[in-house]
């Protein structure tokens, strides 16, 4: 169950277009302009350099915290989130999932790029130099 409603919370994080929304409060609309996507690439083509990266990051955020945060959260108030790689992972392809395919645009989203490489770095993220092979 906890893993369901971690699943559930997770799209519908990733699903919020967070393009879409920039360029609207710009005045563009970004499915209908440049490549038509709602992603980081389209918002910087259409809208702006320091758009596109606002919504690269924002996008990189959705994929993150599903992944690092919400399991670990879920942890200390009580719900079983263990093991936590699962549950990490379970979160960060919801959130994906949510951004290719998001309830709020019919299912029609943008390629899960910035949201895929968030997740990827909430699930496994980078360990300390001093427990690298290659040392410092």
């Amino acid at each position: 169950m906890n893993q369901a409603l971690l699943a559930i919370v997770s799209y519908l994080l990733g699903a919020i277009p967070f393009g879409l929304l920039i360029g609207k409060a710009h005045g563009i609309d970004v499915r209908t302009v440049g490549s038509r996507n709602i992603g980081a690439t389209n918002v910087l083509r259409t809208v702006g350099k320091p758009w596109g990266i606002l919504t690269f990051i924002l996008d990189a955020l959705k994929g993150f915290v599903p992944a690092f945060f919400f399991p670990r959260l879920g942890n200390h108030f009580g719900l079983d989130f263990q093991p936590l790689e699962i549950s990490a992972l379970i979160g960060g392809v919801a959130a994906i999932l949510g951004h290719n395919f998001p309830i709020y645009l019919r299912f029609r989203g943008g390629k899960g790029v910035a949201t895929s490489a968030g997740a990827l770095l909430g699930i496994a993220p980078c360990p300390p130099l001093s427990d690298s092979p290659f040392g410092r």
